[in-house]
């Protein structure tokens, strides 16, 4: 299975190379995406052989526990929720798989086209397609004895069980989504006096202060009245929309191409959006209004990564830069990369990233200087991943290689502020979704492994 690398580890640092997703010597099977468990005990990759592998990496060396058959098509997205697995696939469907016993517990069918998208909760999955929708599912089926209550549909809709609505709008492949978990702590008060005529109106209670507070409830789907789903497009528009109801809330207008990528701050009010047009948006997520446009690079925005009050982009023009989000400055560029900057990780004050040109690289984040140079693979890298001192990359060659990342930046205490510790934090383009239980994952992974 895995092959410890050949050259000298001090100049490579290459700790394992690992061909499972090629069907045969010579045959390229891109991995193209990646996912850690909660814990980072585990590492799962899917891609173009059809097949998602478990992996345990609490060991030096990864141990594959188990594979997920079934696609029909190459992986195209990966979520981890407690115990499950989430795939999204080109044949059009997704599935939900148990760790326990490896095996598929759900097909969910609706999508015309690919899977370009998934964002999961312990409730419910959203999904986009270059069929230019998204769809919102349940995770669960309901209780034995319980009717899962009916929606409208239309003619377009699945039949599925697990269909809770579809959203619809969008002239374009729908490319990027974000969840904005509804805040029961910030939800307004009227004065004493404004209940309904017969006294407080139903999910209606008085606090210490006299004020009577709603109190907004999840429906038995686990949607909140208060979350928010938003979309990015081909089309060169995002949109936001009431998760509840499917009503569309917000478009966000401005981008001269289409809108690839998306992130939210941690509050959950502020938007990021970045694509074909070179640069990046900001957009106060209630109003609609785009506050700040960040400019820089000279080609396509590929990649994006907030970090605190750092926002990490990478591009076709060869290059990552840094920029404080506040106000859009400039403060740092990446450079050595001969093309497009395909993936962004940040880990302890150091900023990885993966290129088209085959080659992970290792930057102090602060300084900007180049640290290290992952070079082994021979087509472009897809996807990455940092956890327990190690770096995981994915590439179109097909070959799942382990490296040293116990990178150390140049000077730590110009950078404690930003990223000691786990006071970092980091927000990819899935919004806030809900942290996977990392305690359960490992269980099932031993149960899958005897």
């Amino acid at each position: 299975m895995g092959q410890g690398a050949s050259r000298d580890r001090n100049q490579t640092w290459e700790v394992d190379a690992i061909s499972d997703h090629q069907p045969k010597v010579g045959q390229h099977c891109s991995i193209n995406v990646m996912q850690l468990s909660g814990d980072a005990s585990m590492l799962f990759t899917g891609g173009e052989d059809k097949v998602v592998r478990i992996w345990d990496i609490v060991k030096e060396e990864p141990k594959c526990l188990g594979r997920l058959k079934g696609h029909t098509d190459y992986i195209t997205q990966l979520a981890v929720v407690g115990t499950h697995v989430i795939t999204g696939s080109a044949d059009k469907t997704i599935r939900k798989w148990s760790m326990v016993d490896v095996s598929c517990e759900y097909v969910y069918e609706g999508h015309s086209q690919r899977i370009q998208r998934l964002i999961c909760t312990p409730e419910f999955i959203l999904s986009s397609s270059t069929d230019k929708t998204c769809m919102l599912w349940r995770m669960h089926l309901p209780e034995a004895g319980k009717e899962p209550r009916e929606r409208d549909r239309t003619d377009d809709d699945p039949r599925d069980d697990m269909w809770i609505r579809t959203f619809r709008g969008h002239t374009g492949t729908v490319y990027a989504l974000c969840f904005v978990p509804g805040d029961v702590d910030e939800e307004p008060s009227q004065p004493n006096g404004h209940a309904k005529e017969n006294g407080h109106g139903e999910g209606e209670k008085d606090d210490e202060e006299g004020e009577q507070k709603v109190v907004e409830e999840e429906d038995e789907d686990g949607v909140h009245p208060r979350d928010i789903l938003i979309t990015g497009s081909a089309d060169g528009t995002a949109r936001s929309w009431a998760l509840a109801t499917g009503q569309q809330l917000k478009v966000f207008k401005g981008h001269r191409g289409a809108v690839m990528l998306m992130a939210i701050d941690s509050t959950g009010k502020l938007l990021y959006t970045a694509g074909d047009d070179t640069t990046v948006r900001r957009w106060d997520i209630h109003k609609g209004v785009c506050t700040l446009v960040i400019s820089g690079h000279g080609e396509s925005v590929s990649a994006m990564l907030l970090v605190n009050q750092m926002l990490y982009t990478g591009s076709a023009d060869t290059k990552a830069r840094r920029f404080v989000t506040e106000f859009g400055d400039l403060t740092r560029t990446y450079g050595s990369h001969r093309d497009t900057v395909n993936t962004l990780r940040f880990s302890e004050g150091i900023l990885f990233t993966g290129c088209t040109d085959s080659v992970a690289r290792a930057f102090d984040a602060n300084t900007g200087r180049l640290l290290r140079c992952y070079s082994g693979h021979e087509a472009a890298i897809t996807c990455m991943q940092v956890a327990r001192k190690r770096l995981y990359t994915g590439s179109d060659d097909g070959i799942l290689r382990v490296w040293d990342a116990d990178v150390a930046p140049e000077d730590r205490s110009q950078i404690e502020a930003e990223t000691m510790g786990d006071t970092a934090k980091t927000v990819d383009d899935s919004g806030a979704g809900a942290p996977a239980e990392g305690q359960d994952e490992k269980k099932a992974a031993d149960a899958a492994a005897e």
